[in-house]
């Protein structure tokens, strides 16, 4: 069984690097058409995989149900990061009034920057970096249209000092919360996480578009090795979720030719963070079928013995 995800999964990796034309989707039987819709749903990439096949075209014998179930994560995904989308330009304007910086991070920034629809790039919430000496500042600022922090915490102080961010949400309404980070990926007494001032200096505007006018985000470089530890050191890797290896392998579609390779090496190494970068572009090689150049993979490689002779494991 685990065989057969195995390889459903590398047909899904197919499709969505838009190489689906070389899986034969017509020797799937009922039984593995539901299988793959269930993989299509867990990884989040349903949305993506319903455009891809629009327009490679549905298979004959693909399943009716498949096709309505990922249409509907498709409209769903649609209609949620739309309301997202407003809800960020009102949190935005309000942080920018108070003059709060603020780095978009993950789907808050890629699902516009890097997919040709929104709805391609499902988000459950919103994820904001602030500095640290700004966040009681943020806090009232947000608190003035309704959000607050729905979870007792014991002690805002020890929060702040061992945690990373806190979740605020819009009171009496269905939204989806907001994520505001002051630290990546722990705080901290986190072995895993890294200076914030370092992806504070590699930031760059975002373009002109309306509200946001005044929004960060991280530069190419940063954002591949954020996201590549938010992959591999907070999900454990393999067992992360597909859409997220997707984000890379878009991510270095589109912008690989600005990454500062030396600066992102250099700083994977100080970090402690080699390992996942590593393992980020291994899977998007292998899966995804990212083009890189050798001298890459070679430099992180020889900063870490052993590291290219580690067994990989799938994500089905």
């Amino acid at each position: 069984m685990r065989d057969e995800a195995g390889g459903l999964y590398q047909a899904l990796c197919l499709l969505l690097s838009e190489r689906g034309e070389q899986f034969d989707w017509s020797a799937l039987n009922p039984h593995q058409w539901l299988t793959l819709g269930a993989l299509g749903q867990e990884h989040g990439i349903a949305p993506l995989a319903y455009r891809r096949f629009e327009a490679l075209g549905w298979p004959v014998g693909s399943q009716s149900g498949i096709q309505q179930t990922w249409m509907d994560s498709y409209y769903q995904s649609a209609a949620q990061s739309a309301t997202l989308y407003h809800e960020l330009d009102l949190i935005l304007t309000s942080l920018d009034q108070a003059g709060i910086p603020v780095v978009l991070l993950k789907g808050a920034h890629l699902a516009s920057a890097l997919y040709v629809d929104i709805a391609l790039r499902p988000m459950n919430d919103l994820d904001l970096l602030v500095h640290q000496a700004d966040l009681e500042r943020a806090q009232v600022a947000l608190a003035g249209f309704g959000y607050s922090q729905p979870y007792p915490v014991i002690s805002q102080g020890l929060n702040r000092d061992l945690g990373q961010h806190i979740y605020l949400s819009r009171e009496n309404t269905s939204l989806p919360g907001l994520e505001l980070h002051w630290s990546l990926l722990g705080g901290k007494a986190d072995s895993r996480a890294a200076p914030a001032g370092w992806f504070w200096e590699h930031t760059l505007p975002l373009p002109p578009s309306g509200p946001r006018h005044h929004a960060l985000a991280l530069d190419p470089g940063a954002n591949l090795l954020f996201l590549a530890a938010h992959l591999y050191l907070k999900h454990y890797g393999d067992s992360g979720r597909l859409i997220w290896l997707v984000d890379i392998y878009l991510l270095l579609e589109r912008w690989g030719k600005a990454v500062d390779w030396r600066a992102v090496i250099e700083a994977a190494a100080e970090f402690g963070w080699t390992e996942a970068l590593y393992g980020a572009l291994r899977g998007a090689q292998e899966d995804l079928g990212l083009q890189l150049p050798d001298s890459v993979m070679d430099a992180l490689a020889s900063t870490s013995p052993g590291l290219s002779a580690q067994p990989r494991r799938r994500n089905a």
